[in-house]
């Protein structure tokens, strides 16, 4: 995979062989003449919605987790009835350094041509990037879809079909780590099997809005941060096209499978949550629990930090020997070095408590205030 960036301007990537380009353009770039028309009018921040709507629509079921599991699956597999085109891209940072959305009016455009303007291409996305009023979550809104031809127009073997194909669309944002690319924080997925190519080239409408998704979570920074964006991100996007019709669905019954016992679980708890309500009650009742809990550890993280933060080495007057001198400049480092273990902790227990929080289909409080290291 190769990745690039343009001096002081969007960044861009495109797949080993060249056939699947990506850019993505924070506002307040300059789009390249060629592409400009490609990508919408900067749109503004969605206006208030009522926060039960939006965990409504991020809210994963345990059947869509299983489910998950196996689109993943069979997206790793070669098969030879499928055309994968897939490329990474490198974004600088989703945040800015006050905990504002940077990507809002964001555009993330794909395609497949090999012109600078992409007038040859047959395969051309663009998105505009519109976060939700508070942040927490975010939303693709479609302004081009084009899908002129099948990206294997002429299947070979004898039982694959010249007509009808099934067609997968697979968004990623994964957070750096020492995993590969990076831990998926959000994907964006559309599956369209047996389709013909009229329907695939009217999946997606202009001004379509996809659903919510929670954004990723916030770096903990400094009051002293420049301007910036942080909490860098790699954006992969995944095309899949069989010429072979729902073979798609074949490859997922196959992993099914393989995965019997861990989806069996996963429909049977969900079945009888849906038909039980005394266990649908103690099930909700598990997680207000462990949502509770969640937050009340993060909490505590942030009153010992805050607690600590107080605890500063008190300056030394301008008689001071340089004896205490040296030890106040050790007392300082130790503590900023303990202060920033412990603003860490916060952040990663504030991790879990909104995770916690969404898992349980419950509103979340807001943060603490952030534990600044002055």
């Amino acid at each position: 995979m190769s990745f690039s960036f343009l001096p002081m301007g969007p960044a861009r990537a495109e797949s080993e062989s060249g056939t699947l380009k990506a850019f993505f353009f924070y506002a307040t770039e300059e789009i390249p003449t060629g592409l400009a028309d490609k990508c919408p009018p900067r749109p503004e921040v969605e206006m208030p919605v009522a926060v039960a709507g939006i965990v409504t629509d991020i809210a994963v079921s345990l059947i869509g987790k299983a489910a998950e599991s196996l689109v993943d699956a069979v997206a790793a597999r070669t098969q030879a009835e499928a055309t994968t085109l897939d490329v990474t891209l490198p974004i600088e940072g989703f945040f800015t350094e006050k905990g504002s959305v940077a990507v809002t009016g964001g555009c993330l455009l794909f395609h497949n041509g090999n012109n600078a303007d992409a007038s040859d291409a047959s395969l051309l996305m663009s998105l505009a990037l519109v976060p939700s009023f508070d942040g927490s979550a975010f939303r693709f809104n479609v302004f081009q879809w084009r899908f002129n031809r099948f990206l294997n127009p002429n299947p070979s073997h004898f039982f694959q079909n010249s007509r009808l194909r099934d067609v997968v669309l697979k968004i990623e944002f994964l957070t750096p780590s020492s995993a590969g690319l990076g831990t998926r924080a959000v994907f964006v997925e559309h599956v369209f099997q047996g389709v013909d190519q009229k329907a695939v080239e009217n999946a997606f409408l202009t001004n379509q809005r996809l659903p919510w998704f929670a954004s990723p979570s916030k770096p903990t920074l400094p009051s002293s941060t420049p301007p910036g964006r942080y909490g860098p991100l790699n954006v992969r996007i995944t095309i899949i096209e069989t010429t072979r019709p729902n073979q798609f669905a074949r490859w997922v019954q196959d992993i099914a499978k393989e995965k019997r016992t861990d989806i069996a679980n996963a429909a049977k708890g969900a079945l009888r949550q849906s038909l039980d309500s005394n266990f649908a009650a103690t099930e909700q009742m598990k997680l207000n629990d462990a949502a509770a809990t969640a937050y009340t550890g993060y909490k505590t993280a942030w009153d010992d930090a805050i607690t600590y933060r107080g605890q500063k080495p008190k300056k030394l007057d301008a008689a001071a020997d340089q004896a205490a001198k040296e030890k106040y400049s050790a007392d300082l480092l130790a503590w900023q070095s303990n202060l920033t273990v412990k603003s860490q902790n916060v952040s990663a227990k504030r991790t879990l408590a909104r995770s916690a929080f969404e898992a349980a289909d419950l509103s979340w409080p807001g943060d603490l205030p952030a534990v600044n290291i002055d």
